[in-house]
């Protein structure tokens, strides 16, 4: 699986996990993986915070979206790599069979909306109303 060799903590654990659960998702591992990867700034450490939205872990959960879970990001934080990957099942399940392809993977963690969009889809425009 790509990216394993980053994992400091409970590799094999945690690399399983990863196989179940998107088994579970139907999606290739590393289509998450490199979403984790992406999200930890290339270091899939489940305790990395975004100093500026306080977003935290693996798929950098934002705050509101953990509470949603029962839980908070601090919390989130002190658990295991390999008991984060429980939120992250229960945060994608619910595009369960729509994510066909990395991207999509990525877009139910960014931006659901767009999972599924072409290519060309902007979720971004650098035009400025006046």
């Amino acid at each position: 699986m790509i990216f394993e060799h980053l994992i400091k903590e409970n590799r094999e654990t945690f690399t399983e996990k990863v196989k179940e659960i998107c088994g579970y998702l139907l999606i290739n591992p590393d289509w998450l993986m490199l979403v984790m990867w992406f999200e930890t700034a290339g270091t899939l450490d489940h305790r990395i915070v975004n100093k500026t939205s306080g977003a935290t872990g693996l798929i950098q959960f934002m705050p509101a979206t953990v509470r949603s879970f029962g839980t908070t990001t601090l919390q989130l934080r002190q658990i295991s790599n390999v008991e984060q990957l429980d939120y992250v099942k229960r945060d994608l399940a619910l595009y369960r069979g729509r994510m066909n392809n990395w991207l999509d993977v990525y877009c139910a963690v960014f931006w659901s909306a767009t999972i599924g969009k072409s290519g060309d889809y902007a979720i971004t425009s650098d035009k400025v109303a006046r």
